[in-house]
């Protein structure tokens, strides 16, 4: 990702993919924003992203609760772009423990 956000929300999202911040903090910002997005994705979540935070939960430094707050917080974002597809379908896990 640009290290020079084209657009104000940008540099939140991509906070927020790399967990870069509680995502319950972020969350709120990015809620200043319209929920609506019909433009280019601004960000990308990647396999890496999901194994980052997966590791994290691994080595200890992130409790289940965060992961899914995490998950939770991008899952179903317009703003976002899932590449591979796959990389939807493991955020929807994480964000839905209960049903998954």
């Amino acid at each position: 990702m640009d290290s020079s956000p084209d657009h104000p929300r940008q540099q939140l999202l991509v906070d927020l993919v790399e967990f870069r911040g509680a995502p319950a903090r972020l969350a709120r910002e990015l809620a200043e924003f319209p929920w609506d997005w019909e433009g280019e994705p601004l960000a990308h979540v990647v396999p890496r992203d999901v194994r980052r935070v997966l590791g994290g939960f691994t080595n200890g430094e992130l409790g289940e609760h965060e992961v899914e707050a995490w998950a939770d917080a991008i899952e179903v974002r317009e703003d976002l772009d899932f590449e591979p597809p796959a990389v939807r379908s493991a955020i929807h896990v994480l964000a839905n423990p209960l049903l998954e």
